[in-house]
């Protein structure tokens, strides 16, 4: 006898196999009301990262203007989607300022706790720390922060950093 799939079921396989996938859903539990757009420099983002993923690329660099969705897919979307599929992988996303990066450590707060998220993710769960930290049940973390030489060194799996030449001018400027 087969088994039958309902279509929840194949939505869900697809958020936990497709990364495009995952950031259209994402972007719409973000911008509730919002429509999604989708661009092939996205495709493009999120087939690096996914590559990323499976560790065939260990070092990237994605450069694009501001506005679109760079730091949103590789500060909140990515890292959900990293720990979706490994638990305990140690993540730490550096912005350059510490308001952004409290905004996406709020915003990855917001995608790991939709149902959404859950069902195509049980393991994955928050502490339900109000600090720009993430910590799941089975003893990963996410780190949100401003640019500081001294955090940059902290021992991760995997590590971010958006927009580094922003973080260069401010501590430049501030010499």
């Amino acid at each position: 006898m087969t088994k039958k799939f309902s279509d929840q079921d194949f939505y869900r396989a697809a958020l936990r196999s497709d990364l495009g996938t995952f950031l259209h859903r994402s972007v719409l539990t973000l911008n509730p009301g919002s429509p999604y757009l989708p661009n092939w420099h996205l495709d493009a983002i999120c087939y690096l990262l996914q590559r990323v993923l499976r560790g065939e690329v260990t070092r990237a660099i994605i450069n694009l203007p501001p506005r679109s969705l760079k730091s949103i897919l590789t500060s909140v979307v990515f890292p959900a989607f990293l720990l979706g599929h490994h638990p305990r992988s140690k993540i730490f996303c550096i912005s350059y300022g510490t308001d952004l990066a409290a905004k996406h450590a709020s915003d990855f707060r917001s995608l790991v706790e939709s149902s959404w998220y859950r069902s195509a993710f049980p393991e994955t769960r928050t502490d339900r720390s109000t600090e720009p930290r993430y910590r799941s049940r089975a003893v990963s973390s996410i780190s949100s922060t401003g640019y500081s030489p001294a955090r940059s060194k902290s021992a991760t799996s995997t590590l971010y950093l958006d927009r580094p030449t922003v973080a260069f001018s401010k501590m430049i400027a501030a010499i």
